[in-house]
């Protein structure tokens, strides 16, 4: 992993005459190669330097798609994660997002920004866990970050997203309701997860009002961000005009 040369190698658990185990296959995994997923019939393989996941067939090893992030730098893709369904894959990135893709390469990619770095994921029917950390130092300041199935962030089993967005979709105001929590800022993400804009918000305040007019957005999908230091909530909204 690591090198500009860098594969998985399939092996057989049972091993030869000799005592070694038999490699079945070897699968690319271009630049920078640091983790894979398995599902019955594919290999999926991250290449960190090429920003994309490889999916492989795993008994005739052709290579069958590509999944290209748009990450660059030091921000690549961490590991990838397959859903209890095996259509859909989650990719982590060090740029502060998930990107989820259909294993059978329709279009459409769906991207989620989170509180930081992202690196250890876990998909189960009913919650998402993503493993954050603050500047990749490993402090005191990571965190895990969990959601229900329609990944509105939770703090627990028990935790409840008490907000309502309106109008949705919305052309020139977005208004913000807290019926629970209250909350310390927002920030608005476009749908490749490219922070556009972000602003305190007033302390104790039971709600707020965007102007995204001002933003002069263009219509389609975008993402608030919601963060009290205990909780990040990320909702997604439409423009329209």
């Amino acid at each position: 992993p690591g090198a500009n040369n860098s594969y998985v190698s399939l092996v057989s658990l049972e091993k030869d005459s000799l005592g070694n185990h038999e490699e079945i296959h070897a699968f690319s995994a271009g630049v920078g190669g640091n983790y894979f997923a398995l599902d019955q019939d594919n290999v999926y393989v991250v290449s960190n330097g090429s920003h994309k996941v490889i999916k492989y067939n795993r008994i005739n090893t052709y290579d069958s798609l590509v999944f290209n992030l748009p990450t660059t730098g030091y921000d690549g893709p961490r590991e990838v994660v397959l859903n209890p369904n095996y259509d859909k894959i989650r990719v982590s990135a060090y740029d502060g997002n998930i990107y989820e893709f259909y294993t059978d390469g329709r279009e459409g990619m769906s991207v989620f920004p989170t509180m930081s770095k992202v690196e250890s994921m876990l998909w189960e029917p009913d919650y998402f866990v993503a493993a954050n950390i603050s500047n990749a130092d490993y402090t005191e300041n990571n965190a895990l970050t969990i959601w229900r199935a329609d990944w509105q962030s939770v703090a627990g089993e028990t935790g409840k997203a008490n907000i309502e967005i309106y109008p949705n979709p919305a052309a020139d105001i977005i208004n913000i309701k807290f019926m629970g929590d209250k909350y310390q800022e927002y920030k608005i993400y476009s749908s490749l997860g490219t922070l556009i804009f972000s602003e305190a918000i007033p302390q104790f305040a039971e709600s707020c009002q965007i102007n995204i007019a001002r933003l002069n957005l263009a219509a389609g999908q975008y993402y608030i961000r919601l963060n009290n230091f205990n909780e990040i909530i990320t909702v997604p909204f439409t423009i329209a005009k």
